[in-house]
C-alpha cells in the first residue's frame, strides 16, 4: 500500500507543474484518492513543502529496484504509445538525443562561422598586402601607418625610457632613430615593430599633454629617399600628420584619436 501512496503523491505533484496531465485517467484517480483521504492530503502537503525548500536531485542508482522497474515500464509504455495523426510523440531518450544533436549543431555552426571569418580575413589581408606591394614605397608607408592607427595595434615593448625603446627597435633592425628634442622623454609609453612589403616599420608612442601620439619610422632608403626631407603636414585617416626625413629614416607623427590635433610642440 505504501508504494501505491508514493505513486499517488508523485502523480499529484506532477500535476502541479504539468496541468495537462489532469486529463489523464491515472492522474485523475490519484487526485481523487487524495481528496478522499486526510492522511494522503497531509503527506502531499509535506511533500510540497519539502520540494519547495529543497532542490530536486534524482539519483536513479539510489532508487529501490521496484521503483526503477516502474520507471522503466513507464518509459517503455511512453515509447510504444501511438501518436495522433500528423503528430509525433517523443520519449525521454529521444528528447535527450535531440538536445544533444542540437548542442552539437550549435558548436558545428560556431566552428564554421569562425573558420569562415578567418578565411575571409586571410583573403582580405592577402589582397591588401598585394595592393600595398603595388604602391610607391613612400605611399605604402603612409597606407600602412593609417591602417595600424585605425586598427589599435599592440605594443611589443613597454618602458619609460626613450633610449631603451630606441635600442630595442635597433635590435629588431630599425636603426639610426632620432627622436625630436621636443618629445618629452618622461612621457614615453612603449614601442612596436611591423613587417611591410618594402621593409620594417617601427613606432614609439608617447603621452603628450594627455594625448597619445605615435611616431612611426622606416628606413629612408627602403622607400626611395636619398636625402633629408623638410617637415610637411597633411591629413591621414582623419588625423593630422607630420612627416619628415633625416636621411636615415622617414618619420611620420600622428595622434591616436580621429580629428585630434598634434600637440603644439611639434608644429
Amino acid at each position: 500500500m505504501k508504494h501505491e501512496s508514493y505513486d499517488i503523491l508523485a502523480r499529484c505533484l506532477a500535476v502541479d507543474d504539468h496541468h495537462h496531465l489532469k486529463e489523464e485517467p491515472e492522474f485523475q484517480e490519484a487526485c481523487f484518492a487524495v481528496e478522499t483521504s486526510p492522511e494522503l492530503q497531509q503527506e502531499l502537503e509535506e511533500a510540497r513543502s519539502f520540494l519547495k525548500s529543497h532542490p530536486v536531485l534524482i539519483e536513479v542508482d539510489l532508487m529501490p529496484s521496484d521503483v526503477r522497474s516502474r520507471i522503466s515500464k513507464a518509459l517503455e509504455g511512453s515509447a510504444a504509445k501511438p501518436a495522433p495523426a500528423g503528430q509525433q510523440i517523443l520519449g525521454p531518450w529521444q528528447i535527450r538525443s535531440q538536445f544533444a544533436w542540437a548542442a552539437c549543431l550549435v558548436l558545428l555552426l560556431g566552428a564554421i562561422s569562425v573558420l569562415s571569418s578567418s578565411l575571409i580575413e586571410g583573403q582580405a589581408k592577402k589582397e591588401y598586402n598585394h595592393l600595398l606591394a603595388q604602391q610607391h614605397p613612400e605611399d605604402a608607408f603612409r597606407m600602412e601607418v593609417g591602417r595600424l592607427v585605425a586598427g589599435r595595434f599592440s605594443l611589443d615593448e613597454r618602458s619609460d625610457s626613450t633610449t631603451h625603446l630606441v635600442s630595442w627597435l635597433g635590435d629588431q633592425g630599425i636603426t639610426g632613430i632620432q627622436v625630436p628634442s621636443e618629445m618629452p622623454d618622461d612621457n614615453v609609453l612603449g614601442c612596436a615593430q611591423f613587417d611591410a612589403p618594402f621593409g620594417k616599420i617601427g613606432v614609439v608612442c608617447f603621452d603628450v599633454e594627455g594625448e597619445v601620439v605615435h611616431m612611426f619610422m622606416t628606413c629612408a632608403r627602403d622607400v626611395g629617399l636619398q636625402s633629408p626631407m623638410a617637415p610637411s603636414r597633411f591629413k591621414l585617416n582623419e588625423r593630422e600628420a607630420l612627416q619628415w626625413s633625416d636621411g636615415d629614416n622617414l618619420y611620420l607623427m600622428i595622434p591616436d584619436q580621429k580629428d585630434a590635433d598634434l600637440p603644439e610642440i611639434f608644429l
